[in-house]
């Protein structure tokens, strides 16, 4: 990396760090913040029907989504977005079963298949709250979904949920309140 490579990337952390220190700075007395760049990302779940999930990893204007869920009769299958391209607060995509693989305890025989089986549509009405749309051998369904929540309260103040590939895109800034709730 040349020095003109690592200058800007300073300036760009630096500037990116302003709008978290005067949020900060701003909210003391009610609200904590910090900077994400990928608002989609993370575990998703409908409580009501524990026991599958959506797993999304949002790097800028596109998602890597897994759905894992099981078949009618109970055997655990999982479909995959790896290019759910992001529109505002959402995703659309195709969808693949992926079949193959073996335990990770045992030598890789590969290979893995995807074979496309219908499309994905995630929508977000707000940071916790969305909707999981997909298509799957020609049948359609909807289903609620919210943010699976770890850890309560904002991440610790040394972190900032950056990972950068060339200029990082403006940040966001997305407020806790007094509990941790977002």
């Amino acid at each position: 990396m040349n020095t003109l490579s690592m200058l800007r990337r300073w300036v760009f952390t630096l500037l990116a760090l302003v709008p978290l220190c005067l949020a900060q700075s701003a909210s003391a007395a009610t609200a904590d913040a910090f900077v994400d760049i990928n608002p989609i990302s993370g575990l998703w779940w409908n409580p009501n029907e524990s026991g599958w999930g959506v797993s999304v990893v949002q790097e800028f204007d596109v998602a890597f989504v897994t759905m894992f869920v099981y078949d009618a009769s109970g055997n655990p299958i999982w479909y995959v977005a790896s290019n759910c391209v992001t529109t505002g607060m959402g995703c659309s995509g195709t969808l693949y079963r992926t079949a193959g693989g073996q335990s990770p305890t045992v030598p890789w025989v590969g290979p893995i298949t995807a074979i496309a089986v219908g499309s994905v549509t995630l929508s977000f009405s707000d940071l916790d709250t969305g909707t999981l749309s997909y298509t799957i051998n020609g049948v359609s369904a909807s289903k609620p979904i919210v943010r699976q929540i770890w850890r309560d309260g904002p991440p610790p103040p040394t972190i900032v949920p950056y990972r950068w590939r060339g200029d990082p895109p403006p940040p966001t800034i997305v407020p806790y309140g007094r509990s941790g709730d977002r």
